[in-house]
């Protein structure tokens, strides 16, 4: 199994040393956030990821918890 710590590490580090270069050009990272443009973006993909979830993804995704959590307490039981 591949080591899942190192890789969270390795992103910290990459997301670290991308502020450092943005900051070197001049790059203000919270006037970007907090600007009304990317607060409207922000707020657009959370309505698509929340539509994508609950018009496609909600109910295979119970579907498929259920067949595993059932087989799991199946096996359990032996």
């Amino acid at each position: 199994m591949k080591n899942q710590q190192g890789g969270f590490f390795k992103w910290i580090i990459i997301i670290v040393i991308a502020l450092i270069v943005l900051s070197y050009y001049g790059f203000d990272v919270r006037k970007v956030v907090e600007s009304q443009t990317s607060k409207n973006n922000f707020a657009y993909a959370g309505e698509v990821v929340a539509d994508v979830w609950n018009d496609y993804l909600k109910q295979p995704a119970i579907a498929l918890w259920n067949k595993v959590s059932s087989s799991i307490s199946a096996s359990v039981d032996k």
